[in-house]
């Protein structure tokens, strides 16, 4: 039976499009030559079209297995319901709803995808699936998971069974696991904290972790980008997967990287479990983790807003703004208010230590972070303004 995050059509024509739409990289050590703007025009225009032509068919497949799945796990639940147990274990509603939420989304794309990813192959972006957004309850009850999770529950005292179920059980499964954990305050659960901590959790540094690292409201991933770009995430509610020809993920570390913009956007543990990760690694007792999917930006997963090397005023401008970009209110505060931040935090265990692309990664996007400053300079210097103009805007733009 497939999971809430199975797609064919992800795996067979979004993901290899985004990748051959990737721009190349074009540096001074090593410039793109004509050939190679020939080659990547050929790949991103011609080749991706051909690809795209087959978006309606996989949708129509996703469509019937995310139907398909979801009225069997449906029908799965009401039975267990009825007190007669099946052989595999039963899903939560959520899990359910969620199924039936894909299988419309693919109808859709079934519907119109390749004409449209065709006529634009960009589009294909917005067609991949949406993970399942982390619940918002404040009681830990445990009686309406998954069969896994209930498991997981019952054998918390057991470590040597409840490694066993952890490792098999899927991300969505681990993820309210660790949600309801985190909620519950009774001895038991004290106690799975404390016994279940180096199962669940590593150090950064590879050391175990000592302490259970507690899901509410505490910052721990940060993403840092410009102005331009914070209104287009607030906006849109998503920070998206970057697609290069290299690698592709939606980034966070676990300190805030102000080489790639003064606005940084603050996320608690909700978001930790949402996707596996194409990649993930360490630089300087930090984390590098690149979800597979976009991480939803909304109340559950986003605690705040720091801005670095602000100006005066530039607080209070940017809680309305948020505000009027998200429809509601949110804590602003600058960088040098914020309490010491240790980047040597817990991370889930199955995080990869070590990814060989790390460095090809972290140069990449300081490339691309150059690029579009450099390219912001010639703009601002351009317009026909005075010199104390162009002055003044180099200066925002190296900020």
């Amino acid at each position: 039976m497939s999971n809430v995050n199975f797609s064919l059509t992800e795996q067979i024509v979004i993901n290899p499009v985004l990748e051959l739409r990737a721009a190349p990289l074009n540096t001074p050590e090593n410039p793109l030559t004509f050939s190679g703007r020939v080659k990547h025009f050929f790949k991103s225009e011609v080749a991706t079209r051909i690809i795209a032509i087959a978006t309606s068919f996989f949708a129509a497949i996703d469509f019937m297995v995310h139907l398909g799945t979801g009225i069997v796990k449906g029908a799965h639940l009401g039975l267990r319901k009825l007190g007669i147990r099946c052989l595999s274990p039963a899903p939560s509603s959520a899990e359910i709803s969620h199924h039936f939420k894909q299988s419309a989304k693919f109808l859709g794309i079934t519907v119109i995808g390749s004409i449209a990813a065709t006529v634009w192959p960009g589009v294909l972006k917005y067609f991949r699936v949406s993970p399942l957004s982390p619940r918002g309850s404040s009681s830990a009850d445990w009686k309406s998971t998954s069969e896994t999770v209930q498991n997981l529950w019952t054998q918390a005292a057991d470590k040597k069974v409840f490694d066993k179920l952890w490792k098999n059980a899927s991300i969505n499964d681990r993820r309210t696991f660790v949600h309801l954990l985190d909620k519950d305050s009774s001895n038991k659960a004290i106690k799975a904290k404390s016994e279940l901590i180096n199962t669940i959790y590593r150090k950064i540094t590879q050391n175990p972790g000592n302490q259970w690292p507690t899901q509410k409201g505490v910052d721990v991933f940060y993403h840092a980008t410009s102005r331009k770009n914070l209104k287009k995430i607030i906006e849109s509610g998503r920070l998206e997967v970057r697609w290069e020809q290299r690698y592709s993920g939606a980034f966070v570390s676990t300190k805030p990287e102000t080489g790639f913009g003064n606005y940084i956007l603050v996320f608690n543990r909700n978001i930790e479990r949402l996707s596996h990760l194409n990649h993930g690694f360490s630089v300087e007792n930090a984390y590098w983790a690149g979800f597979s999917h976009d991480i939803p930006v909304n109340a559950m997963t986003l605690n705040g807003i720091l801005i670095y090397n602000e100006k005066y005023g530039e607080v209070f401008k940017l809680q309305k703004s948020y505000s009027d970009w998200a429809g509601q209110g949110i804590e602003v505060k600058p960088l040098s208010q914020q309490n010491s931040i240790s980047g040597d935090k817990e991370i889930p265990k199955e995080w990869p230590g070590d990814d060989p692309n790390a460095s090809a990664i972290q140069q990449t996007m300081k490339i691309r972070v150059k690029q579009r400053q450099a390219q912001k300079v010639k703009q601002a210097i351009s317009v026909p303004a005075t010199r104390q103009k162009v002055r003044q805007r180099q200066m925002i733009l190296a900020q």
